[in-house]
């Protein structure tokens, strides 16, 4: 090349024979290359050393990309083992494990099958975690869960003390408590929401994403969000823990014109609760993010009834204001709908699992 044209570059230390090649080696990868070291106080490398290191560089990606860690039972890919015995260990992947082994079990089949055979999320899985989904009732709440303020890191003696720092320090009032029958339930399933998914209690999976409880806490404190939402169709997540059916059962008979037969018309997708609330299919779970579980079979609001009321004195002492008659009574209505639904659903599901086909059987047999 000729140093008289002029066309040459600085930064590679190359010379050029026209200034159509110069422009052409200002958008080649090399160029930019050696403008980054450049930058960084380093020394340019010759094109031979660059071609090596793309040659270099490729092929570790296509090593890395060859090495990709599959999780059959969670049907997941992951691009590192780090990450993928992250995720063997979290408690998401061990309950898949339980529902894939009862999925072999019921379906009679051993060994290795392949994902492509089945359907992961089939009934008899939705069937699995609705019949796993009570006994969370009988699981005892660790002391330091129910200690731990939702928006600090304070840590109070008990339970109680907890309530009235959360109110004090930081307005957090349980809404409609007079109603809530299982207020430890309650505060551990909001501890798991910040500590564990770092869900802001106002937002929910509206809002910004967190990635620490530090993060989320301080975003509650900052934006006036250390209060749970319970508009609309929100208190249904928590209805797990709530009993409206306490001082209203005179308006039992007030529900009877609701006919279960009005859901086979609808969308399959959605419900149609009698206060117009609608809520989603769990089949769409990661769109609507919703948590409507079954309620337990015995209501315990005796066991809690002098817990609770002290709670319900104290929050009188700051004001608070007890829930009307009205919107218990649609919230029981709402409550009773959802519970008779899900019945009738396990009932159904129930049926299905039984393995009632005669022409299954041995004619002969008994």
């Amino acid at each position: 090349m000729s140093s008289t044209t002029g066309a040459s570059c600085n930064t590679c230390r190359v010379v050029f024979e026209n200034r159509t090649l110069q422009r052409q080696h200002f958008h080649s990868e090399w160029h930019v290359y050696n403008l980054k070291r450049e930058i960084a106080d380093l020394k340019p490398v010759k094109l031979e050393e660059f071609e090596a290191k793309v040659v270099e560089h490729k092929a570790e990606t296509s090593d890395n990309t060859s090495k990709v860690e599959f999780c059959k039972v969670c049907n997941k890919n992951f691009r590192s083992l780090e990450s993928y015995q992250a995720h063997i260990r979290s408690k998401h992947h061990q309950e898949n494990v339980i529902h894939y082994k009862q999925f072999l079990e019921e379906n009679g089949l051993d060994g290795e099958i392949d994902e492509n055979d089945i359907a992961f999320q089939d009934s008899n899985l939705v069937q699995s975690e609705v019949e796993e989904e009570p006994s969370k009732k009988s699981e005892k709440y660790s002391p330091e869960v129910l200690q731990q303020c939702l928006f600090c890191t304070h840590k109070a003696a008990d339970l109680e003390h907890n309530l009235e720092h959360m109110s004090l320090r930081h307005g957090f009032f349980i809404p409609e408590v007079d109603y809530c029958c299982n207020l430890q339930g309650l505060i551990s399933y909001l501890n798991t929401k910040v500590y564990s998914s770092f869900e802001c209690l106002w937002c929910r999976d509206r809002g910004k994403v967190f990635h620490s409880a530090v993060s989320v806490q301080t975003h509650m404190r900052d934006k006036c969000h250390c209060k749970l939402y319970h508009d609309n169709d929100a208190m249904l997540e928590y209805s797990d823990f709530y009993n409206y059916e306490y001082e209203t059962s005179s308006d039992d008979e007030s529900d009877d014109g609701y006919d279960l037969s009005l859901l086979e018309s609808g969308d399959p997708y959605h419900l149609t609760l009698p206060s117009g609330a609608v809520i989603g299919h769990r089949s769409l779970f990661r769109y609507f993010k919703q948590n409507l579980r079954l309620l337990p079979p015995e209501n315990g609001r005796n066991s809690n009834l002098n817990e609770i009321d002290r709670v319900v004195k104290k929050y009188k002492g700051l004001g608070w204001r007890s829930t009307t008659k009205e919107v218990a009574t649609i919230r029981r209505k709402d409550q009773k709908f959802i519970q008779r639904h899900q019945t009738k659903h396990q009932l159904k599901v129930a049926l299905g699992s039984n393995k009632l086909q005669r022409h299954y059987r041995d004619p002969n047999g008994y």
